[in-house]
């Protein structure tokens, strides 16, 4: 990782274990690196996220701000998937993107997925 990314990292981790800690909520946090251990993926959530998911998992929305590849999803999805238990949402709303519905067909399986307009 490169300094600029490892201080990003690093002040990210600080504000989200400071938030957590004053609220007393369980922080979950995954990074994926390259061959050349730089940082490629980022995924947090925090217990609120999670308690909320728990309550009502009807419907989970991704945003593609980014292009990102099949891969990159397929990491996310599995990394959302061991943060929360394991329990796939009803139904997963995304824009038309094919890398990510690529993705949600092999991680989310039993998941109903919709487009948005």
């Amino acid at each position: 990782m490169s300094l600029i990314q490892w201080l990003v990292l690093i002040y990210i981790l600080q504000m989200f274990t400071l938030t957590c800690q004053m609220k007393l909520v369980e922080l979950k946090m995954l990074v994926q690196v390259d061959q050349e251990n730089r940082m490629t993926s980022f995924f947090w959530r925090d217990g609120r996220s999670r308690i909320d998911y728990d309550c009502f998992r009807d419907v989970v929305v991704f945003d593609k701000t980014y292009h990102e590849t099949a891969a990159s999803f397929t990491w996310l999805f599995k990394s959302f998937l061991q943060s929360i238990c394991s329990q796939s949402p009803k139904t997963i709303m995304t824009d038309q993107d094919h890398a990510i519905s690529k993705s949600i067909g092999e991680i989310f399986p039993d998941s109903c997925h919709i487009l948005c307009l």
